[in-house]
């Protein structure tokens, strides 16, 4: 499964601190569960977002090496219910008719949707997507994978660390050093 959104950074956003915004839409799709970026994919033209779902879940079967089953978007892409083989899902409202396992149903599939927002927000305030000094499309584009890139490194470093101190804590034996780098030098060449 896939949560794809996409950042609008064309045109007037109507906030007043930044009243004009210049740049290129950016789509992003990540995983549902690790959420990590499995595809971005960089538009200089202002698309509607539904234009923009191909090719996310193009550079998403590149990337992973298999296509996308199903995809949870938002409602900016309200469209097509499959895009080359791939099932779009939308939050919809729950019916009337609909038992309480349904409507929990209906609100647990798109729950993780909200889960991209907070990918953009660290992708915009913590890996300087916000602000690009690189020139021209090919500068966007080469902006936005490093700055993917960076979040999925600082995903599996966080990964990497959690396994060491718990390998340290079961095994603190492994991490034992027994004196400094010069008596440690000195065993080495008596040996």
């Amino acid at each position: 499964m896939c949560i794809a959104s996409a950042i609008p950074t064309r045109g007037t956003r109507g906030k007043d601190h930044k009243p004009y915004e210049y740049g290129n839409k950016v789509s992003i799709a990540a995983t549902a569960k690790s959420n990590i970026i499995v595809g971005v994919v960089s538009h200089p033209q202002n698309l509607h977002d539904s234009k923009t779902l191909p090719e996310v879940l193009a550079h998403c079967q590149t990337s992973r090496g298999k296509a996308v089953k199903t995809g949870v978007c938002d409602r900016g892409y309200r469209g097509p219910k499959t895009v080359d083989g791939t099932q779009i899902i939308l939050p919809a409202p729950p019916l009337k008719r609909d038992n309480r396992y349904q409507r929990d149903k209906k609100r647990k599939r798109c729950q993780r949707r909200a889960a991209i927002e907070p990918i953009i927000g660290h992708l915009k305030s913590d890996f300087r997507l916000v602000r690009n000094f690189l020139k021209g499309p090919v500068g966007d584009c080469i902006n936005l994978l490093l700055a993917a890139l960076a979040w999925n490194f600082s995903l599996w470093m966080r990964l990497f660390f959690a396994l060491i101190l718990i390998v340290k804590t079961i095994k603190p034996s492994l991490f034992r050093l027994t004196g400094t780098s010069k008596t440690l030098f000195v065993k080495m060449a008596s040996a």
